[in-house]
């Protein structure tokens, strides 16, 4: 059922902040003025809050400043642990590393003292006696770039719930505990299926809620059959996706009564019967529509098992088999099938399949077109194409791309029309028009399959001049009488070609001589009552390109071949600054990336940096590696990666939707600081505390089709902030 791993926790506050929002309690101090002493608690909260990398946004501060005393403890309770669960810092990270001196103390020390301690914690004896007395390190002083809060108010909840049901991709894992929480909190909301882009999300949602469904307190709707069996997937911990077989669960009476009842109720019910004739051959036979009154279903059943269905697919297939243009007349009758199958169609007719695209393109989303442009604006000078097989990147295939071209005259043409369609649709929702900030072509889409952030593989950020080191930690938690068990962290590195050139990790702790990179030793979690450990790598940029390095891609493996989701908790998290000996081993306002894992990979890979051009690059896959030792892994990823990297390249961006509107007023930014907004806007990443920002509804957006002609329904949602 994608069960959520235990770490993934949720609270009314953890929700809001990662959200981009804080709550302010309603204990307000009689006739509150900015005196000194509120002044004084004020400061203190504020740099309280800065600590963890956030600021509160000027209204925020204004209502934190109203408070009485009671009213700030209040606010400080309730704010403190989020920030600190959000961040990481509650996992206090740096108590569960080998040498706390690290960098330092493994930097001075050969590699003959390194290898023996190791081998002799291994064998079980205390860590004390081979690391330094921890010394006092100096506090940070460096300045960090903090992140926007913005006040929550009585409608923030819902309208986090509300963007979730809109999204077009399928949830990660956090927008996953996120919808249950909400959920929860609203035993009386109806699960209305058609209100969900992305129908994955909405059968994730009612399987968690099925108990209430089935009794009835929770009311669900679905109109399609597919859906369904989705559902029975989900409620057997199969593929919610229907891409992989699943094996249904012997469901109770009442489960019976209430699946069949959703199929009864449902539109075509003979044709989705169809399309995946085996799997429901499998659960109908399992839910006996015969001891229920369900007439439509019984005799789709009969149907079904008498041969009398037929798809539309097979007839598309058998068209396309000899060329018949009466397959692009099928196809035009479902318009997505058509998007899926367009290259293949252009193969066999050329400017037919073009025509025939255009003809449809108003029935297609704003997410669907812009996937599209994305995809003709870079297959044809691709050198590899990915595929991955029912979505599961540890299968990937990099293969030579033997796509037939589209003709520049035809691509350019097709290109066109999606830029007009696209832009009708903005222009209708917002007249006014957009200013587009060109950074926002580093900001990517969410696509389905990623589980830790809520923006896009290919997402990127640039790295600031002054980061002189770059620290990577993976942190666990293994509370189930494993004993010993590793999830390694580390770095495979590569030159101008991704041709490989060393890796950083727990067994090449130190691999360039000049100490461009450096492993804070390889922890024992058994030593451990909670099991807990941690593993930092420490990275040095203008070292690591002194030595050739262009490339480093960051990895966890699951050493014990545990899966993620197999223990209490795994963190990777990355902070960069100025000074590496200075300040905590971890220091959350330094931190840029921090992403629980979750799930039953053993492998993820997070991100990638281009060292020269000074850019980090979410990636978040499981790609297939040897999950004994990062450094087994150096050719076949480096093989991998230029077919990666032209793959995220084709993925949409910010920019890919918003420049075809026209142009005008609203801003859409990648950050904000040094800018002035008071009104709509879309902002990446919150800057500016003074800037109040309404942010317009990227969701309707992007599942806008061609109907769309009202005005915008303006509502203050969550930016996508980067955790």
């Amino acid at each position: 059922m994608n069960a959520i791993s235990t770490s993934i926790k949720m609270s009314d506050d953890i929700l809001l902040i990662q959200n981009g929002f804080v709550a302010v309690p309603e204990l307000r101090a009689a006739g509150a003025k900015p005196d000194d002493m509120r002044l004084q608690s004020l400061g203190t909260i504020v740099s309280n809050i800065a600590y963890y990398g956030y600021v509160p946004s000027l209204e925020a501060t204004q209502a934190i400043m109203k408070l009485s005393d009671a009213g700030i403890y209040e606010f400080w309770k309730n704010a403190q642990p989020a920030l600190a669960y959000v961040t990481g810092e509650d996992r206090n990270m740096g108590d569960y590393v080998v040498y706390k001196n690290f960098p330092k103390e493994v930097l001075e020390m050969s590699q003959a003292r390194y290898w023996f301690n190791q081998v002799l914690m291994y064998w079980g004896l205390p860590n004390d006696l081979f690391t330094e007395e921890t010394d006092e390190r100096e506090p940070l002083a460096e300045k960090a770039t903090l992140k926007v809060l913005d006040l929550a108010d009585g409608d923030t909840a819902s309208a986090i719930y509300a963007k979730l049901c809109k999204m077009s991709a399928k949830w990660n894992d956090f927008q996953n505990a996120q919808a249950k929480h909400l959920i929860a909190a609203k035993p009386h909301l109806s699960i209305v299926m058609d209100e969900f882009a992305f129908k994955e999300n909405g059968v994730t949602l009612v399987a968690h809620c099925i108990a209430e469904a089935v009794s009835g307190s929770r009311k669900v709707a679905f109109s399609t059959a597919t859906d369904v069996l989705r559902l029975a997937a989900a409620l057997s911990d199969g593929d919610v996706s229907l891409r992989a077989k699943s094996k249904f669960r012997k469901f109770s009476r009442p489960e019976r009564r209430f699946l069949l009842g959703l199929i009864e109720n449902a539109k075509h019910i003979e044709e989705d019967f169809a399309m995946r004739k085996e799997p429901w051959k499998r659960l109908l036979s399992g839910l006996h529509p015969a001891d229920f009154n369900v007439e439509r279903v019984s005799a789709a059943y009969n149907r079904l098992y008498n041969k009398q269905v037929h798809t539309l697919d097979a007839r598309v297939e058998k068209g396309l088999a000899v060329k018949d243009v009466g397959s692009l007349e099928l196809l035009k009758s479902q318009p997505g099938q058509l998007l899926r199958r367009l290259h293949k169609a252009y193969d066999l007719f050329g400017r037919e399949a073009i025509e025939a695209l255009k003809a449809v393109s108003h029935a297609l989303t704003v997410s669907q077109l812009v996937k599209l442009d994305g995809y003709l604006a870079t297959v044809n000078e691709r050198k590899s194409l990915v595929f991955t097989p029912k979505g599961n990147w540890a299968k990937a295939q990099f293969v030579e791309n033997g796509k037939a071209k589209f003709g520049d005259a035809d691509l350019a043409d097709l290109r066109d029309h999606i830029s007009a369609e696209v832009g009708s649709r903005l222009d209708a929702l917002y007249p006014s028009g957009f200013n587009v900030d060109p950074a926002t072509r580093n900001v990517k889409l969410q696509a389905s399959g990623q589980e830790l952030a809520a923006y896009g593989r290919g997402t990127v950020f640039d790295i600031p001049q002054n980061t002189k080191f770059i620290r990577t930690a993976s942190y666990w938690e293994a509370k189930n009488g494993y004993g010993n068990v590793w999830f390694d962290v580390g770095w495979n590195f590569y030159g101008e070609d991704w041709k490989e050139m060393g890796t950083v990790c727990w067994d090449s702790p130190q691999p360039f001589s000049s100490n461009a990179a450096v492993f804070s030793g390889d922890p024992t979690n058994s030593k451990d009552l909670d099991g807990r450990a941690c593993q930092m790598i420490d990275l040095y940029p203008q070292k690591l390109v002194a030595n050739g390095v262009r490339y480093a891609v960051w990895n966890v493996l699951a050493f014990s071949s545990i899966p993620f989701d197999g223990v209490a908790e795994v963190l990777a998290t990355m902070q960069w600054g100025e000074e590496p000996q200075k300040g905590k081993l971890y220091e959350p306002s330094r931190a840029q990336m921090v992403f629980p894992l979750t799930g039953k990979a053993l492998t993820k890979y997070v991100a990638y940096v281009d060292l020269v051009e000074r850019k980090l690059v979410y990636m978040d896959v499981g790609l297939r590696a040897n999950v004994r030792s990062a450094r087994s892994n150096e050719k076949e990823v480096g093989e991998m990666m230029p077919a990666f990297v032209e793959y995220l390249a084709s993925l949409p961006s910010i920019h890919d939707v918003f420049s075809h509107a026209q142009e005008g007023d609203i801003p859409v930014l990648y950050g904000d600081q040094g800018v002035e907004i008071d009104g709509e806007a879309w902002v990446f990443r919150r800057d500016n505390a003074e800037n109040q920002v309404v942010q317009i509804d990227l969701e309707q957006l992007l599942n806008a089709k061609g109907d769309v002609a009202a005005a915008p329904r303006v509502s203050r949602e969550a930016a996508p902030h980067h955790p």
